[in-house]
């Protein structure tokens, strides 16, 4: 399954391992960020934003509906699915911050409030309630939240650098990636955050 840039920006899927592929619908992408992730728990549920509103596939991407008006004034730019609570989703836009849903989307609240953008969010695959968020603009940085994504906290190494995409390494929570927007560099830390 693939969200594409191209023209019109649509869903392509493929069912033969990537030797033909076909639309799955047309939709509003951001060009800032991931318009499409899976729900870990249930793989064949994925969910997109199309423009504000949010979607969800229960087949992988053959059909669509929509579930939510997600409040935001920005262009979304990532969508993450907590691994052990797959009713708690958050997205991140360019322009308002992060945005959180405890039923599977159907209703939203924002849970933290930037100029900047949130470019990336990632999970904790280890540690149920763990998340981190990118901050580009806005004061730039790196933040971590322990409850699920109710609260967020700057991890202030990173204070005032645009930082863009995250990772955590799904067999072991120590090790997180964080890259630096055009800044050319990726910082790693070995000990959760307390070293990079």
């Amino acid at each position: 399954l693939v969200a594409t840039e191209s023209s019109p920006q649509r869903v392509m899927k493929t069912t033969d391992g990537g030797f033909s592929w076909f639309s799955t619908g047309n939709f509003s992408f951001s060009y800032f960020g991931i318009p499409v992730t899976q729900d870990p728990s249930h793989p064949d549920t994925v969910y997109l934003m199309d423009g504000s509103i949010f979607k969800a596939s229960y087949d992988f991407g053959s059909t669509w509906e929509t579930i939510a008006n997600v409040p935001t004034n920005g262009a979304p730019c990532d969508i993450e699915v907590f691994p052990d609570s797959s009713n708690i989703i958050l997205v991140g836009d360019n322009g308002t911050g992060i945005f959180r849903s405890t039923n599977h989307g159907k209703n939203w609240q924002q849970v933290f409030s930037t100029t900047g953008e949130i470019p990336t969010i990632a999970m904790d695959k280890q540690i149920p309630g763990v998340a981190w968020a990118t901050r580009w603009g806005g004061g730039g940085g790196f933040l971590k939240s322990t409850d699920y994504g109710k609260t967020w906290t700057p991890i202030t190494f990173f204070n005032g650098l645009n930082m863009w995409g995250v990772d955590v390494s799904p067999t072991n929570s120590d090790f997180i990636v964080v890259g630096q927007y055009s800044g050319g560099t990726i910082y790693i830390s070995k000990d959760n955050a307390q070293s990079w």
